[in-house]
């Protein structure tokens, strides 16, 4: 939805939504403060909770990924299994640098608040037309077979550990799309694990 569309409480609702996103993901969700997330959205506490029921519902809304382009099953049937282990790394990486403050919200805060894993598992998470067609060759046996989620999982951990690690030795970096290293690296594994 076009901020143009959208209702000044649509706007103010994700201007919350926005602040308590980036503070839990910098300071963490207990070290956040439903005041801090308030003064910061330009709004008194109690006009937030028109909004938001609480803070954990704050959380909650935070994982959600930003939505993103999703290809057709038909660019994937065609593809060798070496150009399908690339677009679906490819994509996964995209996905995952857009929405790395989620990924890490969630990651970091799971252990803590399992709420949130149970949103993301029955509400967010879904397979994408790419997962279908990785899985359908695995079934086939034209691909080995690999828990394909808890891949995933060891994927995007790395990919946020790697931006971390960067961001570590240069504060400075400015991510506007996936460091070409740390794309190489992916590519190079999952290549090993899927094209044998």
């Amino acid at each position: 939805m076009s901020s143009q569309k959208m209702s000044k409480g649509d706007l103010t609702k994700q201007r919350i939504l926005d602040v308590a996103r980036n503070l839990f993901y910098k300071q963490g969700y207990d070290s956040t403060s439903t005041a801090q997330i308030a003064k910061e959205s330009n709004i008194s506490e109690a006009a937030m909770y028109k909004y938001f029921k609480g803070k954990s519902a704050l959380l909650i809304a935070s994982v959600e990924p930003t939505v993103l382009f999703e290809r057709s099953k038909e660019e994937y049937v065609a593809l060798s299994n070496k150009e399908l282990a690339t677009l679906w790394v490819n994509d996964l990486l995209d996905k995952v640098f857009a929405n790395r403050p989620q990924f890490t919200i969630l990651f970091t805060e799971a252990v803590r608040h399992p709420e949130i894993s149970e949103q993301y598992i029955s509400h967010v998470y879904k397979h994408s037309n790419g997962d279908l067609e990785i899985v359908k060759r695995m079934d086939a046996g034209l691909i080995p077979k690999t828990d394909l989620i808890l891949f995933q999982v060891g994927m995007i951990g790395s990919i946020l550990a790697m931006v971390q690690h960067l961001y570590i030795y240069n504060e400075d970096m400015c991510f506007e799309k996936i460091p070409p290293a740390i794309h190489s690296i992916i590519l190079q594994l999952v290549e090993g694990e899927l094209i044998k």
